[in-house]
């Protein structure tokens, strides 16, 4: 059978182009790491309609991406610098290591794209274009600090069910132990009531 698509414009759109929308996941997933703040959420819903509306203008034939790569590289640029200064508030109110990946991460995918904007303005001559490692780095370190929360939050988890279970232990053996009180105040009241 026949790709609806043809192998070009699978290459094409499944290539490179994702770029222009890894910038919404990111902010997003930034928005539910750090916690919610109003920042991240414009730079989500700015890179969305940037992004989106792109990639709409290039299906309809009005806009090539390739002819606004450098200038939304320039704009993912800035969003990251802004994004790095949330982290870092976020950073010392927290203090963790995560915190500090996260810092670490914003700042390393923006010297990668500062670096391709400015070689794509021709600034300079690049040897080798590096925001897509600046970027796999980034997603490396955020890998990272999802696998060390879900690690805290398993133990965390396991730790509140040995809790939990002592709670039951403790309270069948103090609803035994009011059961028995009971039973004697009873047997009491029933002597008491059987001498009258």
């Amino acid at each position: 059978g026949e790709l609806l698509i043809p192998s070009v414009e699978l290459r094409y759109y499944l290539g490179p182009r994702p770029f222009f929308l890894f910038p919404i996941g990111l902010f997003g997933f930034m928005n539910n790491m750090i916690g919610p703040d109003r920042l991240l959420r414009k730079l989500r819903d700015l890179h969305l309609f940037v992004g989106l509306g792109i990639v709409l203008l290039d299906l309809l034939d009005i806009l090539y991406m390739g002819e606004v790569i450098f200038i939304y590289l320039g704009l993912v640029t800035i969003t990251i610098s802004l994004g790095t200064f949330v982290a870092v508030n976020a950073w010392r109110k927290d203090g963790r290591l995560d915190g500090k990946l996260i810092v670490v991460g914003f700042i390393i995918v923006g010297l990668g794209g500062l670096y391709d904007v400015s070689a794509g303005l021709g600034i300079f001559n690049p040897q080798k274009w590096i925001s897509h490692y600046s970027f796999f780095v980034f997603i490396l370190l955020l890998g990272y600090i999802n696998e060390r929360r879900f690690r805290r939050n398993s133990e965390s988890l396991a730790e509140k069910r040995l809790q939990l279970e002592e709670s039951n232990r403790t309270l069948e053996s103090r609803v035994e132990q009011r059961t028995d009180e009971l039973n004697q105040k009873n047997l009491r009241l029933q002597n008491t009531l059987d001498q009258l």
